[in-house]
């Protein structure tokens, strides 16, 4: 899992540096068509409607990065994140995969994966 986590940082930062040192635009254009997010959060955004998909650090796919913001996930990487059918174990103490438990979190029903194997197995 340190692996893991190790990979990914060095994989989000990397690609962060490349954008900003090759003058990638990182800004996300015109806030005027502006969307509550209080549905989502419960807390007023003010993100745009655009798809603009970024994955965040927490391999979650969000619609923009004002809404990854709005989530509190402030590092993350243009386009969809890849979703694993590997399996997890939710907080509530059943097996998802990966894709099902992200989703899981995202409406609310679980809190978080406590670890990337079946619930029934030993290893962390």
């Amino acid at each position: 899992m340190k692996k893991f986590s190790l990979l990914l940082t060095f994989l989000i930062f990397g690609t962060l540096f490349t954008l900003a040192s090759c003058g990638g635009d990182l800004s996300l254009g015109s806030k005027s068509n502006t969307s509550s997010q209080s549905s989502l959060t419960g807390k007023e955004c003010g993100c745009t409607a655009s798809y603009m998909p970024v994955c965040g650090v927490n391999n979650i796919t969000y619609d923009n990065i004002c809404i990854a913001n709005c989530y509190g996930v402030s590092q993350t990487v243009q386009g969809n994140c890849i979703c694993s059918s590997r399996p997890v174990c939710g907080s509530d103490g059943n097996t998802y995969t990966e894709c099902d438990a992200q989703s899981a979190i995202r409406k609310g029903y679980i809190n978080s994966i406590v670890k990337f194997a079946d619930c029934r197995s030993g290893s962390y």
